[in-house]
């Protein structure tokens, strides 16, 4: 495979394609910047220093082998598709522009000590999986008002925060670990929300909303910020 950068950058079509079953690959920064084409990592296991799309018509697809991007991911034009069963694991800053669709695992995504910025109108599809925000510095969350997450686990030591207004929707379960989330709103729709004992709590606010029935359990700090209770359910504290 190609072991340094793989750059897209015509008007024709390209299609790259990851031949064999469950390989490792460790590729170059990949990029497309032409208005079409696709590259499907098939069943591979892929480490890719950043990804770039910014073509209307890119696709970048993951099925159900493994990603792993150490670096930047800007999805300004096009999509990056990872819908299937392979697990991601991304360090650098995720960016999603105007024109950009991010289609999440329905297995587990992990954002390691990034900022996620979805605020020009992209896309973000969350799917079935779990997305968790672990960062060992301080980290920002900033969205346009809105943007729904399945299930939702914040961990690592250092502040997560939600920008000023903003609002995480949550269909899935809530966890958070360790560390402390600062302003916004987590709205916890149809599952539960359980504090870790290595959780500090923090000034975001929670709101139980949605018609499912709702458990909140705490093993240790509790959240800090406002608690609002608008759902119909029954909902239990333990």
């Amino acid at each position: 495979p190609v072991t340094g950068a793989l750059t897209i950058n015509g008007a024709a079509s390209e299609t790259f394609t990851l031949a064999g079953t469950n390989g490792t690959y460790t590729l170059g920064a990949i990029s497309f910047l032409t208005p079409s084409g696709t590259f499907n990592g098939g069943t591979a296991n892929i480490t890719i220093p950043s990804l770039t799309v910014n073509g209307t018509g890119a696709n970048f697809i993951n099925t159900t082998g493994s990603l792993t991007v150490n670096g930047a991911t800007n999805i300004t034009n096009g999509a990056f598709n990872a819908s299937g069963s392979g697990n991601i694991s991304m360090s650098g800053d995720i960016t999603i522009g105007a024109t950009g669709t991010f289609t999440s695992t329905n297995q587990t995504l992990t954002m390691n000590n990034i900022n996620f910025t979805n605020t020009a109108g992209g896309s973000f599809i969350e799917g079935t999986g779990t997305v968790i925000f672990s960062n060992s510095d301080s980290k920002t969350i900033d969205i346009a008002t809105t943007e729904t997450f399945n299930h939702f686990q914040k961990t690592g030591i250092n502040p997560l925060a939600i920008s000023s207004g903003d609002t995480l929707v949550i269909n899935g379960n809530l966890t958070l670990t360790d560390g402390v989330i600062n302003t916004g709103t987590l709205d916890v729709k149809q599952a539960n929300l359980t504090v870790g004992s290595g959780f500090d709590g923090g000034s975001a606010v929670i709101t139980f909303s949605g018609t499912g029935n709702k458990t909140y359990t705490i093993d240790g700090v509790p959240v800090t910020g406002a608690l609002t209770i608008n759902g119909a359910a029954s909902e239990t504290f333990t």
